[in-house]
């Protein structure tokens, strides 16, 4: 296929009168948004406090998106903080990196088996280390 801007290039040449009625379109449905975006123009301030309106009426409508990141680290904590281990003690020399146990690539992530023994790990290379994850996943109920 086509790269993106070149695909988009031919499109727009292909359809351009059809896209301009569109725009037009959409331009006369939303009238308070061209009118604050030409009053706006290329002031960097007013974009951001534009920026700004547009988050805060999108977490109105939105509640539940507003803590996702700060759910998904509590879930997902102990897995962080073993990795982090894992990083500090190869840091320190505690533990040495090595070759994949499938493949003896160099390339590799720590695997663990047991998140309760932190130094405790397998080396994969990420393509290996995917397949072990889609096999764990079939294996849990």
């Amino acid at each position: 296929m086509l790269n993106t801007k070149l695909y988009h290039q031919e499109y727009y040449k292909n359809n351009r009168n059809k896209m301009l009625e569109y725009n037009r379109e959409w331009r006369e449905r939303n009238p308070e948004y061209m009118k604050n975006y030409l009053e706006i123009g290329n002031n960097r301030e007013l974009k951001r406090e534009r920026d700004r309106e547009d988050k805060k009426i999108y977490r109105k409508k939105h509640p539940e998106m507003r803590f996702g990141r700060q759910n998904w680290n509590e879930g997902h904590y102990k897995v962080w903080k073993v990795n982090f281990e894992v990083y500090k003690a190869i840091k320190k020399g505690e533990l040495e990196k090595k070759n994949c146990e499938v493949c003896d690539d160099k390339n590799v992530h720590a695997h663990h088996k047991d998140y309760n023994k932190v130094l405790d790990v397998n080396w994969f290379c990420p393509l290996h280390h995917k397949a072990v994850h889609s096999v764990d996943k079939v294996k849990t109920p």
